[in-house]
């Protein structure tokens, strides 16, 4: 899982969210009950004797409440790090998507660590013999460049997630973090929802050792008591589902190897089934090597203590699990 898989991930889950806080005035002209997510959305092209193709990261197809109802396409790239050759993939995206759907599309950007002005409309020009060819437009959204201030709503949890890379002001980032997942905790999500809001909070703050410390203490806060409560038992849940799925395979197992040598193996394959999952959710795809490391951990005690860790790890390396030798 890359950089940008997290994203992906939340903007799946809260689009609507996502076009009101940035768009509402897009928002105001979308039936809402007519999204579908064009999974994987991969577009290819042959020119002489070569192919190349394109998976854009976010594809939706959606109908319009205007008189004359429109399905039209909603296309959102994630761009980190920014490269000049950006806007010209943009254009190609556009254009096979085009030829693909013969739909319009409302194309967007969204620049998570670029200081540039918000919103502001991005081109790509084309153009022979001093004349100009081609033009073609997308929105972008800088987030660096945004006040928390101006997006911050108490109902909105897209405001939140992005509040990791907007502009705080004079806002104190851990009290800040801490108000997010105040938020979490008191929204109407679903237990799933919440666990991915935490997990795009979490890693995007990018807090230091001593600004963990500083978090970890505002949540023993009797104010925040409550909080680090979900935030646990969230994960709790985690570790017994996949616990409670590892004791099946081994108890399966152990049909055949013996019932007790089973259901020992299926609780410790449960416990590395979470452990992976947990720095899956975190750290994204996995260096195979750390996958070996994981599974080759005997002791349960070793591999509940990593569980526990994960939760303040900044990443792999903290916890000796980067592949380094």
């Amino acid at each position: 899982m890359e950089y940008d898989a997290l994203f992906k991930q939340l903007l799946k889950t809260f689009f609507r969210s996502f076009v009101e806080l940035f768009f509402p005035e897009v928002a105001s002209h979308i039936k809402w009950d007519s999204i579908e997510f064009l999974d994987k959305e991969e577009q290819s092209q042959e020119a002489e004797g070569q192919s190349f193709h394109r998976t854009a990261d976010i594809v939706v197809k959606v109908s319009t409440i205007d008189g004359n109802e429109e399905i039209i396409l909603i296309h959102v790239e994630i761009e980190h790090p920014w490269r000049s050759t950006f806007p010209f993939r943009m254009f190609e995206y556009f254009m096979l998507l085009r030829l693909s759907h013969r739909l319009p599309i409302f194309p967007i950007a969204i620049l998570p660590e670029r200081r540039i002005k918000p919103f502001e409309v991005e081109s790509y020009h084309e153009g022979l013999f001093g004349y100009e060819t081609l033009i073609y437009n997308y929105f972008h959204i800088g987030l660096l460049g945004l006040q928390v201030g101006d997006y911050w709503t108490d109902k909105n949890p897209i405001s939140w997630a992005f509040s990791a890379f907007m502009n705080r002001g004079n806002r104190d980032k851990i009290q800040m973090m801490g108000e997010c997942y105040r938020r979490v905790y008191e929204s109407s999500h679903s237990d799933d929802e919440k666990i991915l809001l935490l997990d795009f909070i979490r890693t995007y703050y990018q807090l230091s050792a001593n600004e963990v410390e500083g978090f970890q203490s505002l949540l023993r806060q009797g104010t925040y008591q409550e909080v680090r409560e979900m935030e646990l038992s969230y994960y709790g849940k985690l570790a017994q589902e996949a616990t409670k799925e590892g004791l099946q395979r081994g108890i399966q197992q152990g049909i055949q190897q013996g019932i007790q040598q089973g259901i020992q193996q299926g609780i410790q394959q449960g416990i590395q089934l979470t452990l992976l999952q947990q720095l899956e959710i975190k750290f994204g795809e996995l260096p195979q090597t750390t996958v070996n490391r994981i599974t080759a951990i005997q002791s349960q005690d070793e591999l509940t203590a990593l569980a526990t860790q994960v939760l303040t790890a900044s990443s792999l390396a903290d916890l000796g699990l980067d592949g380094a030798a």
